[in-house]
């Protein structure tokens, strides 16, 4: 179990993004049981992608896929397995309430698992700021395997 708020440095240990690649900034919460997860991004002046004090809200797809490869990483922690690596398939229906994300803001990312076969899964995410939805959308991922990556790396 992961005590929450789970910050940098700790965080690290959930993701296979590193240093500035990590941009999540914590984990609010999780459900293994529902395959849901909430974190959070604080928009400072080191923020990735920021311009003129702001972020475009388009870069909230990559937010919402860090927090299902945090998810995936925390499940197969916890049965005691090797987390694999996730590619996004897909980003699709996705809406932009907002154009940006401004400096101060702070920035919550919720996801849901609504499909899984085998290694393929979806997900519906969220962007919110003070209670109102910033972005949305639909987020394909697959799950790779030992298997898939030795046969890629053959070709």
């Amino acid at each position: 179990m992961i005590k929450l708020p789970c910050k940098k440095p700790e965080l690290y240990n959930y993701s296979i993004h590193k240093e500035r690649m990590l941009l999540i900034d914590q984990i609010d919460s999780y459900n293994l049981s529902d395959c849901t997860i909430e974190t959070s991004v604080f928009v400072n002046n080191n923020s990735e992608f920021l311009s003129n004090n702001k972020i475009a809200s388009w870069i909230s797809f990559e937010y919402m896929a860090q927090n299902i490869a945090l998810l995936s990483t925390i499940t197969h922690q916890e049965r005691g397995e090797k987390p694999e690596i996730g590619f996004i398939m897909n980003v699709r229906d996705f809406i932009a309430h907002e154009s940006f994300f401004s400096l101060g803001d702070s920035i919550s990312i919720e996801v849901e698992q609504t499909f899984r076969e085998g290694n393929i899964a979806v997900f519906e995410g969220r962007t919110i700021v003070q209670g109102k939805c910033y972005t949305s959308g639909i987020v394909s991922v697959a799950e790779s395997t030992d298997e898939i990556i030795s046969t890629w790396k053959k070709k």
